[in-house]
């Protein structure tokens, strides 16, 4: 087979390509065996770079390689007539290239098909956390998360669980701003199913869409401290114990005793919490 060009394309016929091979074959001593499945026309030019042909007339741009173990892979990535002969070319060599740095589109693209869907996943989800928890949901919590589930199913239940990204999630929660205690309720639902996701391996750790992000950039470490230090004595945790616990009693151990000072005169019950372990 000599080049790929438009010409070849346009003309190629499934019936007359069989012919061509079965006449082959019969030369070569081998059966002809061809006529009811797709045949292929290889480029000359870029080794695994073919036109697949079906017996229906459909034409697609498809690339030839081996895996990491070895076996033979085909990928048709492009229905002729979408692509110029040239820009299918240079696909395919990005695909080719692909595989020589370890890459898989025939198995990506597989494993993208048997992708659990959104629907699947709420299944599953009820089955374990719902069904069978490890502590019995109360009647009206219960029934939240069905109507939260149910509204999730509705939005996602059609797409695979990791086409959901953190944009379509907010749309819901614009959708339902006229109700924003439902709308928390509905996003935290969200949350604790992709969160089941991730420990199912249906998503990468760390890509839950329910999950808002957080502006942490005017974090100082220095206001981390203390508010460390307020939530513990605030709690009843004696001085000497939070002081400890931070590595310092100089300049922010006082600090900590003038804040437990001020919550004395302001709550007796957390004076007499700090007066322990002092």
């Amino acid at each position: 087979m000599g080049r790929l060009t438009k010409r070849v394309i346009d003309s190629a016929d499934h019936g007359q390509i069989v012919a061509k091979l079965d006449a082959e074959a019969l030369q070569a001593g081998k059966p002809a065996s061809t006529r009811d499945r797709k045949v292929f026309l290889w480029d000359s030019d870029l080794p695994g770079f073919g036109l697949c042909v079906t017996k229906a007339g459909v034409k697609s741009h498809v690339v030839k390689y081996r895996d990491a173990a070895g076996r033979t892979r085909r990928l048709a990535f492009a229905k002729a007539g979408t692509l110029t002969a040239e820009e299918a070319r240079k696909l395919a060599l990005q695909k080719l290239a692909d595989v020589t740095k370890g890459g898989d589109s025939a198995a990506e693209k597989r494993a993208q098909r048997q992708a659990d869907t959104v629907k699947e996943l709420i299944v599953g989800f009820k089955a374990d956390h719902m069904e069978r928890p490890v502590k019995p949901l109360k009647p009206a919590t219960k029934r939240e998360y069905l109507r939260a589930l149910e509204l999730t199913e509705t939005k996602f239940g059609s797409m695979k669980v990791v086409e959901v990204d953190s944009e379509l999630v907010e749309t819901v929660r614009d959708e339902l701003s006229a109700h924003p205690a439902w709308a928390n309720k509905v996003l935290a639902v969200i949350s604790s199913l992709f969160t089941y996701a991730e420990s199912k391996k249906h998503r990468a750790p760390y890509t839950n869409p329910g999950e808002e992000d957080v502006d942490l950039s005017e974090v100082t470490l220095h206001a981390l401290r203390h508010t460390y230090a307020r939530t513990g004595a605030a709690a009843g945790v004696g001085l000497s114990v939070v002081g400890g616990l931070l590595g310092q009693r100089g300049y922010l151990f006082s600090r900590v005793v003038l804040f437990a000072s001020s919550a004395r005169v302001r709550d007796p019950s957390l004076g007499r919490a700090f007066g322990e372990n002092m």
